[in-house]
């Protein structure tokens, strides 16, 4: 158990259990399952979807948008804007990544299951959730490009020198990136310290979370580590969203200023 600790300077040095080797399946499985939950509590991704993602997808509502999820764990971001954009009614192509090969075979398994089930929102978007064993770089010497590149939860598993090479193969993957990520504060370790309930479900969600914490950076931290072209802004209560806007060419900005006066 982790005690209460001096959040001044980030733990990058700690080792979260759910990326030990050995971690049992049942352990992780179940970690993997509190994430469809948790995440969408926390992690905001309905009021990025909605603030964020859903102006891009706006620009051309007809064009196969391609999206790239990288550190998908479980998938459940990558569920989730598959269902609300289907709701919107934009074609959203999702490839999700994550180098651990346990967490893509969980989130095959878990597609296949809602399949099974007779989900037909989920039967008609069967073929738009990619899910890959694979990293970044991996797919930059493929040649893959995608419109917008997104991850949750990544950079604090990362050093600070591995965080800007992180953000720049991001960069170079998609026109437009949005990492979201915890924001390292005391109140936020000591409410999360408070949720008890957490640490009854069999799973690495309470230890890893408070690891979680007191790995990640706060603002001022991450924008010192990003590139230049990069602003780190924080979304309430105790997020950070480091994010990247490819500068447009003239071509799209004379179609930008067309499509807005046609409006």
């Amino acid at each position: 158990m982790i005690k209460f600790a001096n959040l001044d300077q980030r733990a990058s040095h700690l080792s979260e259990l759910m990326d030990d080797a050995q971690a049992p399946l049942l352990y992780l499985h179940n970690t993997y399952r509190d994430f469809f939950y948790l995440n969408r509590l926390v992690s905001q991704w309905r009021r990025i979807y909605k603030h964020k993602i859903t102006p891009l997808l706006r620009r051309d509502p007809n064009k196969s948008f391609r999206l790239l999820d990288v550190g998908c764990g479980g998938g459940d971001i990558a569920y989730y804007l598959l269902k609300w954009s289907q709701a919107d009614g934009y074609n959203l192509q999702i490839t999700a990544i994550d180098l651990d090969e346990r967490a893509i075979r969980w989130a095959e398994q878990q597609q296949e299951k809602q399949i099974q089930q007779q989900n037909q929102q989920l039967e008609q978007g069967r073929q738009q959730i990619e899910f890959r064993v694979a990293s970044t770089r991996k797919l930059l010497d493929e040649k893959k490009h995608f419109d917008l590149v997104i991850s949750n939860h990544v950079l604090h598993h990362l050093s600070d020198e591995e965080v800007s090479v992180f953000l720049e193969e991001c960069q170079q993957l998609g026109s437009t990136v949005i990492c979201n990520d915890l924001e390292r504060h005391p109140i936020s370790y000591l409410i999360y310290s408070a949720c008890f309930p957490l640490r009854f479900r069999k799973s690495f969600i309470y230890e890893d979370g408070r690891m979680s914490i007191l790995k990640s950076f706060t603002q001022k931290e991450l924008q010192k580590w990003s590139p230049n072209n990069w602003q780190v802004t924080t979304l309430f209560p105790f997020r950070l969203l480091a994010i990247y806007h490819e500068k447009p060419t003239e071509k799209e900005s004379l179609d930008s200023r067309a499509r807005e006066v046609s409006v």
